[in-house]
C-alpha cells in the first residue's frame, strides 16, 4: 500500500508452500518500501506531467499516448530491483535464497502462450520467466555459504493448517485452497 504498509493475508500463506515463500514473498513487498518504488514513480510521474505541460499541445498528445507505458515501464524495472533485493534480504534473514524462484515457478506461472509485444508493454510486471532467469543470474552472485540453508519448520505447516481450519477452508494442500468444504 502507498505510505509503506505491508499487510500479511491469509490467501498468501495459504498458497506459499514454505516459510521461506512465505518470507520471500515478505522481502519482495518490503523492498519495494525500503526502496521507495512507488515514491519514485509518483515523483518521475510528476516530472513528466511538468514537461509535457511545458511543451503545449504536442507535449500533452505525447504524454496522454506513452505516459502509461512509461508508467508500466518504470513499474517492471521496479518489479527486478525488488526481486534482487529481496534476495539479498533471504540470505541476510538466513532463509534460502531459491524460495523466491519456487514461489514464482509454483504460484505465479506464467500463460501457455508467450503474451505478444503489445501484450507485454502493458504489462506492470515482467514475465515470470524472465523473473527467474534473472534471479538464478543474482543467485549466483551471493556470497558463498548463504545458500541452502535451512528454510521451513513443522511450525509453518501446522500454522497454516490451523488458518485453513478457521477459515473453514478445504486442505491447504490443495490445488484449490479457497473452496468451501
Amino acid at each position: 500500500m502507498p505510505g509503506g504498509f505491508l499487510y500479511l493475508t491469509s490467501g498468501l500463506i495459504l498458497i506459499d508452500e514454505s516459510e521461506g515463500e512465505l518470507t520471500a514473498a515478505w522481502a519482495h513487498e518490503t523492498a519495494h518500501v525500503t526502496a521507495r518504488h512507488f515514491a519514485k514513480i509518483e515523483h518521475k510521474m510528476r516530472i513528466g506531467r511538468r514537461v509535457a505541460l511545458s511543451a503545449g499541445r504536442a507535449g500533452y498528445l505525447v504524454r496522454r499516448l506513452l505516459g502509461s507505458l512509461l508508467t508500466k515501464k518504470l513499474i517492471r524495472n521496479t518489479e527486478f530491483e525488488a526481486d534482487q533485493l529481496s534476495l539479498q534480504y533471504q540470505s541476510a534473514s538466513g532463509y534460502d535464497p531459491n524460495e523466491f524462484s519456487r514461489l514464482l515457478q509454483s504460484t505465479l506461472q506464467d500463460q501457455d502462450q508467450p503474451p505478444s509485444f503489445i501484450e507485454r508493454l502493458f504489462d506492470t510486471h515482467p514475465l515470470i520467466s524472465t523473473r527467474i532467469k534473472r534471479l538464478d543470474k543474482m543467485r549466483n552472485r551471493l556470497l558463498p555459504g548463504t545458500i541452502d540453508q535451512p528454510t521451513d519448520s513443522s511450525k509453518f505447516n501446522e500454522a497454516k493448517a490451523r488458518l485453513a481450519a478457521l477459515l473453514n477452508l478445504a486442505d491447504p494442500d490443495s490445488d484449490f485452497p479457497y473452496a468451501p468444504q
